[in-house]
């Protein structure tokens, strides 16, 4: 088995069919192969997304009981990734404007 990336697990709350497809994709791989998982909620908040709770918690301690936790703090990487302000730009719409003689208009 190869490395399976799970981005931005528990973003919304996962079904009954989706949680037990969960449970069965941690059980399969528990101590056979490398899952990474990013979430923006901890583990322990995962189990409250997933619609049995009983399957919830047994593939979370599945994961948990093997995994390295990084934590990461600050400002969100995307946010450092915009693109910055033009001074012509309006800062309070981000709208580009253009320079006309009678002033200054939204394009």
């Amino acid at each position: 088995m190869q490395l399976l990336i799970i981005d931005d697990f528990a973003l919304k709350g996962l079904d009954q069919i989706e949680t037990a497809d969960f449970y069965e994709l941690i059980v399969e791989r528990h101590r056979e192969a490398a899952t990474v998982v990013t979430s923006n909620r901890a583990p322990g908040h995962w189990l409250a997304m997933m619609a049995d709770p009983l399957l919830a918690q047994s593939a979370v301690d599945r994961l948990v009981s093997v995994a390295h936790v990084l934590i990461v703090e600050g400002e969100s990487y995307r946010m450092r990734q915009r693109p910055t302000m033009h001074p012509d730009n309006d800062p309070t719409t981000g709208l580009a404007r253009s320079r006309t003689p009678t002033g200054i208009h939204d394009r």
